[in-house]
């Protein structure tokens, strides 16, 4: 393992220095929710660069939001510490960590319901599919029509982090007549 970068530095670099990642793991197809949040927010993520070209090892998506949406320097963080198999690795390890969570679904129906949170930032951020309306609208448990008998009883004892679409998990075991414990450990 290479040294650890002690102390984390961001500088600014024009936006034709960048280089996007060769062989990117991670596509970006739409980059329309990402665009619509840097307008809205700021860009206020900083991307991952290495070496003399300055590539791109994490914020691609949001260097080619950035880029339409005609921004000329980006805020970036040095990952120089970080040999090249190292950085290939953390580009898979920095994108991968974020599907590893799931949603707190009560949590975040309380902020999709607040004012800054329109339809417009909903749709840009496909917060708006059905699936996601489905998974955020559950009532509560004691609203919930139990079935007097159930034909068949499975205990499913699912490893959360293995999912990226948990809740379209639990909705689907919900259509089926199952009832959901949620206890997450």
């Amino acid at each position: 393992m290479s040294e650890k970068n002690a102390e984390t530095k961001i500088v600014t670099i024009h936006v034709e220095k960048l280089t996007p990642l060769e062989g990117n793991p991670r596509r970006h197809d739409d980059v329309t929710g990402i665009m619509e949040s840097i307008r809205r927010f700021g860009f206020d993520d900083p991307l991952g660069v290495w070496g003399e070209r300055n590539v791109i090892v994490e914020g691609n998506g949001r260097y080619e939001a950035a880029r339409r949406l005609g921004l000329t320097e980006l805020p970036c963080v040095r990952l120089d510490h970080l040999t090249e198999g190292e950085m290939r690795a953390y580009a898979v390890a920095h994108n991968r960590t974020a599907e590893l969570s799931a949603w707190n679904d009560p949590a975040l129906k309380k902020i999709l319901d607040t004012p800054e949170f329109d339809s417009a930032l909903k749709t840009a951020l496909d917060l708006l599919s059905e699936e996601r309306d489905k998974a955020v609208a559950l009532p509560e448990p004691e609203e919930r029509e139990i079935k007097p008998f159930l034909k068949a009883f499975f205990l499913v004892s699912v490893p959360v982090a293995r999912y990226a679409d948990f809740a379209g998990l639990i909705q689907q075991i919900r259509e089926m007549g199952g009832v959901v414990d949620e206890q997450y450990n």
